[in-house]
């Protein structure tokens, strides 16, 4: 019974007030609001995914570099793989663009990606003993909470890179 004239004092405060300030102000306030809030969680995971990048990149350049991969029948399938086990939580596999190549000098190797966004001069080279090495790793991140594209530049992905550069060991 009490529960029932509290819940009965709680409505008539609302029928009293027709002023509607409150519903009005999170109207107001409600849409920026999500916004900010939405924003911030694909800012979080962007991050996350550059760093989950990050790690693979270091850790299978890591068994190229000490010749883990050269010592078992290593394939690009398998070496795609290898990096898509390691990225697969956050990053979705297909997407992924992979070089790995010999180079003579440290000076050759680019860490930026094609301006074009033509991958198709990259390629998977084993490399071998004493090779100056470069792993490059790229994968474009789509941006989903995109709400205010009409009032700015196009950015509907960004450009996450790894990239490790190593001379591999005389295993």
């Amino acid at each position: 019974m009490l529960l029932r004239c509290r819940l009965a004092g709680y409505g008539a405060a609302f029928r009293k007030s027709d002023s509607g300030a409150t519903a009005v102000e999170f109207a107001l306030l409600a849409i920026p609001f999500f916004i900010l809030v939405f924003s911030i969680i694909e800012i979080a995971l962007l991050f996350t995914a550059g760093l989950v990048l990050d790690q693979a990149v270091d850790r299978i350049g890591r068994e190229v570099r000490t010749g883990q991969l050269d010592q078992t029948d290593m394939t690009e399938a398998k070496f795609r793989k290898l990096v898509c086990d390691e990225v697969s939580v956050l990053l979705d596999c297909s997407e992924l663009k992979l070089d790995l190549r010999a180079y003579t000098t440290y000076g050759d190797i680019d860490p930026n990606p094609p301006a074009s966004g033509d991958y198709s001069s990259f390629r998977w080279d084993r490399g071998g003993p004493g090779k100056i090495m470069a792993l490059r790793v790229y994968y474009r991140w789509p941006v989903i909470t995109n709400l205010m594209a009409s009032s700015m530049e196009d950015i509907s992905s960004f450009q996450l890179a790894g990239v490790a550069a190593f001379k591999t060991e005389n295993y």
